[in-house]
This record gives C-alpha cells, sequence and structure tokens, in this order.
C-alpha cells in the first residue's frame, strides 16, 4: 500500500503540483515499521506493479519496530500471549493479536515465524543508499523497547549512513509520559530536520 501512495503521488504530481525533487516518508510505532520498508527494501521485492522513479529524499522513524523477531520475544508478548490463553474461547480467537499479526499461529511453527519476522524487519533491508533517517524514542518505552532504535542505528554507524537520534527521557509508547516541552521539540525536531533535506 505504501509502494501505491508513492506510485500515485508520481501519477498526480502535475495535477496536485507536487514537488517530486522532495518527497519523504513519515511514521510513528507500526507506521514508522511501514516508512522504514518503503525507504529500505526494494519495491520489486513487494509490489513490483507499484514500480515509481521518485527517489525518497528522508524518514522520519518515531519508535518503530526495525527487528521483529527479537520484538516478538519480549515480557510484553509473552504476558500478551498468556492473558490470551486465559480468555474464554470465543474471545480467545479476537484477541490473538499475534495470530492476526501473522496469519498464522507462531508458536505452532517457529521456523516459519523466524522466516517471516525476518522477511518484514526493515533491519535486513538497510543498504549503502538509504534516505537520511531522523528517529525519535521514548527511552520508557514498553510496547517497541528502545532496543528497535539501538539496533538500527548500530546498523547505520556501520555504514556510515546519515541519520540523527533522539531519546525522550521517560517516554512511553504513544508518547504518554512526555511532558508539553518534550512534545514540542519532537514537533521541532521533525520540522528541523525535513527543512534541512530540502535545503539539501
Amino acid at each position: 500500500d505504501a509502494f501505491d501512495a508513492i506510485k500515485w503521488v508520481e501519477d498526480h504530481a502535475a495535477e496536485y503540483q507536487f514537488d517530486l525533487n522532495n518527497v519523504g516518508v513519515f511514521g510513528e510505532s507500526a507506521g514508522a515499521h511501514i516508512a522504514l520498508m518503503t525507504a529500505f527494501s526494494d519495491v520489486d521485492d513487494f509490489s513490483p506493479s507499484s514500480k515509481s522513479e521518485i527517489k525518497l529524499d528522508y524518514v522520519v522513524d518515531i519508535y518503530g519496530p526495525t527487528h521483529l523477531g527479537s520484538l516478538y520475544e519480549t515480557t510484553l508478548v509473552d504476558s500478551l500471549t498468556v492473558i490470551i490463553e486465559r480468555a474464554p474461547e470465543k474471545l480467545r480467537a479476537c484477541i490473538n493479536i499475534p495470530e492476526h499479526l501473522f496469519g498464522f499461529n507462531p508458536k505452532e511453527d517457529s521456523i516459519r515465524t523466524k522466516e517471516f519476522a525476518a522477511h518484514y524487519s526493515p533491519l535486513y533491508y538497510i543498504h549503502n543508499h538509504v534516505p537520511p533517517i531522523l528517529i525519535i524514542h521514548g527511552k520508557q518505552d514498553r510496547v517497541v523497547p528502545l532496543q528497535q532504535s539501538n539496533l538500527l542505528i548500530k546498523k547505520l554507524d556501520k555504514l556510515h549512513l546519515d541519520y540523527q537520534y533522539h531519546e525522550i527521557e521517560n517516554m512511553d509508547h504513544a508518547f504518554i509520559g512526555a511532558s508539553e516541552k518534550q512534545r514540542e521539540n519532537v514537533q521541532n525536531w521533525i520540522a528541523s530536520f525535513i527543512i534541512d533535506q530540502y535545503n539539501r
């Protein structure tokens, strides 16, 4: 869908006066995961019919998952599994988030689970020509742990790639616990980062 959206932007650029020389992707949490996958992976791997000539100029990643295998192994998922197993049978199918996400029961097929997690992990698609990235993560995030951004940064450093990184003290997922000043900082970081890419 993200590749389709970028193709739509290209196809309607003249109609809406889009500047195709300044296009980026932006996401928060699962949206950041999609943004990273879109910026890092090859369209041919996921949606060949959506191939576009647009070159992305930046990515804004707000506490996005980068390595699904380690994310799946967190204590939060274990706790969720216990809750699901204790729920009445009729309710169990409705709240079984891991199965809805994977499309199968990940506990029953560990090999398929590892392959699936790797296939949809942005970390495995990083290459030398990814666009500049702004990464923002709360230190107290219990849904997408800080480790997810740390893994991304480690890989970016290894390849000497361009990024900016901000950790936010006392902030959990979805900006829970962030002060008004911290929220204002986030807005300023995003605006400054995008303007910097535009002025390059």
